[in-house]
């Protein structure tokens, strides 16, 4: 798999920016040599994914993720959950959220409901990358 440095990598939408470097500079505080392997938007949440995690990165990752969840991706501004009529989560501030209708229920958020099958304690590396692996369970 190919990493990024931190510094470098920028594939977060511009609403989420200053959520992203807020927690890439607690990741770095953290772990001076922390290695960003992926962000993306799933479900209307940022995920983040990174290697040389630090003792504290896990509960910093998840806190951004909560954060997401309530910022306009677009625009920063406070944002719901909304889903457009192919069935496309995102987080969407009312001006931006034209079009789109609040979801009659929510995804589920496979981060928060499945736990990596190594048990290595610094491993945050997300459940795909591990499909087939025998021990793979819910939390």
């Amino acid at each position: 798999m190919r990493s990024y440095a931190v510094d470098r990598y920028r594939g977060v939408d511009l609403g989420w920016d200053g959520i992203f470097k807020k927690l890439i500079r607690e990741l770095k505080k953290d772990n001076p040599s922390v290695l960003l392997l992926d962000a993306q938007q799933k479900a209307g949440a940022l995920y983040v994914y990174v290697a040389r995690s630090g003792p504290r990165s896990e509960e910093l990752i998840a806190r951004a993720t909560r954060e997401s969840r309530t910022v306009c991706q677009l625009c920063g501004k406070d944002g719901v959950l909304r889903q457009n009529h192919f069935g496309v989560y995102q987080v969407r501030c009312a001006a931006h959220g034209r079009g789109w209708r609040e979801p009659p229920e929510l995804p589920m958020f496979p981060a928060e409901k499945i736990r990596c099958c190594c048990d290595a304690p610094d491993c945050i590396v997300r459940p795909a990358q591990h499909e087939g692996a025998p021990n793979m369970r819910q939390k």
